[in-house]
């Protein structure tokens, strides 16, 4: 696979249940905010696996500032070993983990990899209070050139409720 095709798989949009959303901007009254999407780790990690290979990639982590992390993604093209590197301070919640998510993060936008989720035009959703913060009531839904070519929703099958006899 040549430099382009690689850089093309590593951009192609996720299907939505690999999108997470978290609110942004809320109004004054705390009743809508700004729905942000982002790529997981577990995604970005599963997405360099597709393209490149267990093996044809690799991440390190560096301390960084106080409080920081620094997360450099390499990805082996035509035998060479190509580093693109991104940070992120520690976050509010499981400090360093979260931090080290976020730069492994902005660092996989550095490759492409959920960059077009930048793209997305803001929409206002209904919010809920949750601990100090707030939630969703439901995520809004991605716009078609969001999603990858060709995808269609797929719903789980219904359950049905199990039988329980009595003796």
């Amino acid at each position: 696979m040549d430099e382009k095709e690689i850089m093309q798989r590593l951009q192609d949009p996720f299907p939505p249940n690999e999108i997470e959303w978290r609110v942004g901007s809320t109004n004054s009254d705390k009743t809508k905010g700004i729905a942000l999407a982002y790529v997981t780790n577990r995604a970005i990690q599963n997405r360099l696996d597709e393209v490149c290979g267990a093996y044809g990639w690799r991440n390190e982590l560096r301390e960084w500032k106080n409080n920081s992390q620094l997360c450099g993604i390499s990805v082996k093209v035509e035998g060479e070993w190509i580093t693109k590197w991104d940070g992120a301070d520690d976050s509010n919640m499981e400090a360093v983990k979260g931090g080290l998510s976020d730069a492994m993060k902005r660092a996989a936008y550095q490759w492409g990899i959920g960059r077009y989720l930048y793209n997305l035009e803001n929409v206002w959703v209904e919010i809920i209070p949750a601990g100090k913060s707030h939630k969703m009531k439901a995520p809004p839904t991605l716009p078609a050139w969001a999603l990858p070519a060709g995808y269609t929703e797929t719903k789980p099958p219904k359950m049905e409720p199990p039988i329980v006899t009595g003796k």
